[in-house]
């Protein structure tokens, strides 16, 4: 990033900005007075008022109407019509969309009232009074409610003189004034709900039906209203998002000299730039106000040098990456000089997640939830498909997992093999799938410990990786802290390799052990020893014993086995239960229909419970895990001046 000042005279001031905006490179900075200077903040434009006032009222019918991007076909407007339609058509539009909107509300009052009449009244309709028996008494006390049984005993016991109506959890109560008190503590005591009784006239059940056709007389009514709201958006909503896109561009450039400098005469735009395009926009601004400008570079883009003032961090990932910000976005966004590790979420967090899931079934859900989320929803929410395309690429990875490692879909095993001695894909289907024994077991004791054992190797991979990251971060301003990074990977190669030897034996440690060269305890302190040495020089010995919490750190990945074996045997049992037990071999066709339904269900289950908590642990394990041992965060992101144009042209704008 570049730091420039452009200083221009006021005469120029629309020109310049028009420039800038234009442009979409400058992430401009809020100008704060200061008392030792002789600098104001600029005033908005004389446009901002009329212009904002305007984009209340558009704004409104866009909330009044429910419009939205998608919901209408848009045709891109020339600004000239929108001037025009905005002279001539809005007025009559705002009035259409008020009186649809004062005729929906009326209409929802009413029925909310009809509503809570009936809520009132139909509890007791089963009672044989009339309405007006409820009321217009001077020594007695109306009690009128629910209670889940026959209150009548209990009153009796204490109270003489009253006169008692029950009938299927609604009850009335006429009570002597004398022992009103006395009869309320006992109907509290067992439940009883109050209930007012609306002042109206004749049998209850005549009253119900009358504001039951009401209530469905008005909900068609509403309907109607509601579809009137929708007929307007549709006839005017091209017209609508055209002139407030043009609008908030409008505005928000009579507004932008509220973070200028300004005196009397002249304005000063403080601004980062991408470096590489510095150039390119001073051309542009000395352009537009005819060379009348001064353009410095404050900042010449050095990234360690040091500064008073962070720059904003620009994201250049490629897109599939891109998809990812979102995720570190919702921990922190980086600061300007710090590594950027939206790469190593989308490389890890599919994959930490499509082990967790490790299923061909599972996988291939995901993998079209996530596509209906990226294709269909994606285009009106960028959060939506931001997430569909993370679904997508851990559903394939749980796909490939399940398909080439496990062996397994929907929690079934493709063929009877080591603990998996009963259902089976082979089985089911009547066909032989010649797929060979899975690489590694979900469940069982040896598949148990393979999994801890996969789990441990991920956690040095992952952590490895974060320290390398603090080594670098570290390095540009603090060469000791960067140093005690080199003494962290030591401790957590001794402390993997003390994990192997002491591992229950399996088939991913004898490998582990093979492809190391048979390590022995002795190896693993040859890392361990110079390890903690350089923590206690370079952090103290209260840095050192910071090695437990690296051990936990460790341990915490252990749950991606966790997760990955809970699922597999949640499935198993429901399908031992529900499938084998009930739809292949249950008593009778009622049971076969009932037990195959409750395998749909429990799958149906096991698959929304298994993406929230292997979405959860997943990236759980970068946030705390991983980014504790590099990333800082609390950068500011780069947001240009400016805003693409989607449903309007400008005189000089070609489609």
């Amino acid at each position: 990033m570049t730091r420039i000042a452009v200083v221009a005279p006021k005469a120029a001031q629309e020109e310049v900005i028009e420039a800038i905006h234009g442009c979409r490179l400058a992430h401009i900075e809020e100008f704060s007075r200061v008392d030792e200077v002789d600098l104001d903040i600029g005033e908005p434009l004389e446009a901002s008022s009329e212009a904002s006032e305007i984009l209340v009222r558009l704004r409104a019918i866009i909330h009044a109407t429910g419009l939205e991007p998608g919901d209408v076909p848009t045709q891109p407007l020339h600004q000239d019509i929108i001037h025009e339609r905005l002279a001539n058509d809005l007025d009559e539009i705002e009035a259409e969309v008020e009186k649809a909107t004062a005729r929906r509300d009326e209409i929802a009052r009413e029925l909310e009232t009809i509503r809570d009449q009936l809520n009132r009244l139909e509890p007791i309709s089963q009672l044989p009074l009339e309405l007006e028996d409820y009321r217009g008494y001077e020594s007695l006390r109306v009690f009128v409610g629910i209670a889940p049984r026959d209150l009548s005993e209990e009153l009796s016991i204490a109270i003489e003189r009253f006169e008692y109506f029950g009938s299927a959890g609604a009850h009335a109560v006429f009570v002597h004034l004398d022992e009103a008190e006395k009869a309320q503590e006992i109907l509290a005591r067992e439940g009883f709900r109050e209930l007012e009784v609306p002042e109206a006239d004749g049998q209850v059940r005549q009253a119900v039906q009358r504001l039951s056709q009401r209530r469905e007389e008005l909900s068609t009514k509403l309907e109607d209203a509601r579809a009137r709201l929708t007929e307007i958006a549709k006839e005017h909503g091209n017209f609508i998002l055209a002139a407030e896109e043009d609008l908030s561009i409008q505005v928000e450039k009579a507004e932008a000299p509220l973070n200028f400098a300004s005196t009397e005469r002249a304005f000063i735009v403080d601004a980062w730039v991408p470096q590489d395009e510095a150039t390119s926009l001073e051309n542009q601004v000395r352009e537009a106000a005819g060379g009348a400008v001064h353009f410095e570079i404050i900042d010449d883009g050095d990234r360690d040098a040091h500064r008073e003032q962070e720059p904003p961090t620009k994201y250049d990932h490629p897109k599939g990456v891109r998809k990812f910000s979102f995720l570190l976005d919702l921990f922190s966004t980086p600061k300007y000089a710090e590594i950027d590790p939206t790469v190593i979420l989308f490389l890890v967090f599919p994959f930490f997640f499509g082990f967790m899931i490790g299923d061909l079934g599972y996988g291939i859900l995901m993998v079209a939830l996530g596509f209906f989320l990226y294709r269909r929803i994606g285009p009106k929410s960028e959060a939506a498909g931001s997430l569909g395309f993370a679904l997508l690429l851990s559903g394939i990875w749980a796909t490939l997992f399940g398909a080439i490692v496990f062996h397994d879909a929907l929690g079934i095993p493709y063929a009877a093999h080591g603990h998996a001695e009963g259902l089976n894909w082979e089985g089911l289907l009547g066909i032989h799938l010649n797929a060979g024994e899975p690489l590694l077991e979900k469940l069982g004791d040896e598949g148990v410990k393979g999994m801890l054992a996969l789990s441990i190797v991920a956690a040095f991979v992952h952590l490895f990786v974060g320290f390398i990251f603090g080594f670098i971060n570290h390095l540009r301003h603090n060469a000791k802290h960067a140093f005690a990074q080199i003494g962290w990977m030591g401790v957590l190669v001794g402390l993997f390799l003390v994990g192997i030897i002491y591992a229950p034996e399996n088939e991913v440690s004898h490998f582990l052990m093979g492809a190391m060269g048979e390590p022995t305890i002795q190896s693993s302190l040859y890392f361990l020893g110079p390890g903690v040495l350089v923590l206690i020089v370079t952090e103290g010995f209260m840095g050192a014993m910071e090695v437990l919490g690296l051990f936990s750190n460790v341990i915490s990945y252990t749950r991606l086995a966790g997760v990955a074996v809970a699922k597999g045997a949640m499935a198993g049992a429901f399908n031992f239960i529900f499938l084998e037990g009930m739809a292949l071999h249950g008593d009778g066709a009622i049971i076969v229909v009932i037990g195959f339904l409750l395998f749909v269900l429990a799958q149906l289950i096991v698959f929304v419970l298994g993406m929230i908590s292997s979405g959860i642990q997943g990236i759980r394990l970068n946030y705390v895990e991983f980014f504790l041992k590099f990333y800082e965060g609390g950068g500011e992101a780069f947001k240009p001046f400016g805003r693409d144009r989607e449903f309007t042209l400008t005189p000089t704008t070609t489609r």
